[in-house]
């Protein structure tokens, strides 16, 4: 089952304009030591948030599935190079700036690097959410345990609406109180500056005293008015029932969700996951309590998560990639890598087809392994 694409928005390329003759480039193996000026390319990187929430045991877990990506870089260990001089300058003379993750960004003084403004672009990509598979039927060899079946009964109840429902609901009715609470406290000083205005003694009046009559009694303060202190009132009962369910909800959901952060892929010519992210047995044991009392493999499978990274078939589809990323020839000149669209996939229920249909329509994402050196 495949869950919706996960893409965003990155492109990356390492300028490396006006590199003069001069200068010769040698390509290092993976783990050789740089003797010279590096010259190190870029690779795109996700780190990958898997939200896994349990919403029936019997027999097997199931759930939801929920998958976000950032996307970043780093070095590719298969495209990094050293520089230096064939003769015509010093190889002092040559220089490679380097980003904080090592990545180069210039070269000499008269490159014109645009990196920085490129990866200032990098955006973080859409969530997706799939549901694992529904409970396996026939002999029941576990259950809920306790702490997650009243987790369950909480954020499910039976006769109600979901828990998260309700406090969202709850939220919306606060903040209109809250609303209407600054509306008649603006309404009630507004009048009270009135009266106060209305009550104050003329300047020039003669006194009271002065024609022996009895002095008057200045008007009373205003009392606060009724329709704020039953709007306040209201705001604080609802304020207190929703601090009580989100807190109910917070807790509940911390026993029955299971958060994972992958970092993916390792290397540039990866491009789809060889075995699946699978759900901690720590966590899946602390969810069930088998009949026999006894701790035993929980079946997870349908928690699972594979990833693929796709570039298009150049006919409206996608596919993933036939051949590694390719390698620059240092015969000609220093190498940059362009950026070419892809796609990035989240697959439950089994590893991600190899090709995608022409009308399936994600965002697209600028990613460094699949460009050209």
């Amino acid at each position: 089952m495949n869950i919706k694409s996960v893409a965003g928005s990155l492109g990356i390329a390492v300028a490396c304009a006006g590199c003069a003759s001069g200068i010769q480039v040698a390509r290092l193996t993976p783990g050789q030591t740089a003797t010279g000026v590096p010259w190190n390319l870029a690779m795109t990187q996700y780190t990958v948030t898997i939200t896994r929430q349990l919403r029936h045991c019997g027999n097997s877990l199931s759930g939801t599935v929920t998958v976000s990506a950032v996307t970043g870089k780093k070095i590719d260990d298969d495209q990094r190079y050293v520089l230096f001089s064939n003769g015509v300058r010093a190889t002092a003379d040559i220089t490679s700036t380097l980003a904080t993750d090592g990545t180069s960004t210039g070269l000499n003084a008269h490159s014109e690097d645009q990196t920085a403004t490129i990866i200032s672009n990098t955006v973080g990509v859409l969530a997706a959410v799939a549901t694992a598979g529904a409970a396996a039927g026939g002999p029941l060899h576990f259950a809920c345990s306790a702490d997650v079946d009243k987790a369950l009964g909480e954020l499910y109840p039976v006769a109600g609406r979901p828990l998260k429902d309700v406090v969202d609901q709850e939220t919306r009715d606060v903040a209109l109180a809250t609303a209407k609470v600054t509306q008649l406290t603006t309404l009630y000083q507004a009048e009270s500056g009135q009266k106060a205005e209305i009550a104050a003694p003329a300047p020039a009046a003669p006194s009271a005293a002065a024609h022996g009559a009895r002095p008057k009694k200045g008007l009373p303060p205003p009392d606060p008015s009724t329709s704020l202190r039953v709007a306040v009132a209201d705001l604080l009962k609802k304020q207190d029932k929703l601090n009580t369910d989100q807190a109910t909800l917070n807790a509940a959901l911390k026993v029955v969700t299971a958060t994972q952060t992958v970092i993916w892929p390792a290397s540039a010519a990866t491009t789809t996951t060889a075995s699946s992210f699978t759900l901690d047995q720590g966590v899946a044991s602390s969810w069930v309590e088998w009949n026999d009392k006894q701790i035993h493999r929980v079946p997870t499978k349908d928690f699972d998560v594979h990833l693929a990274l796709y570039q298009s078939d150049g006919a409206g589809g996608w596919r993933l990639p036939a051949a590694a990323p390719s390698t620059g020839d240092v015969a000609v000149g220093v190498p940059v890598r362009v950026p070419r669209p892809g796609r990035l996939l989240a697959c439950t229920l089994g590893p991600c087809k190899p090709s995608l249909a022409a009308d399936w329509v994600p965002d697209d994402t600028q990613t460094l392994p699949l460009g050209r050196v």
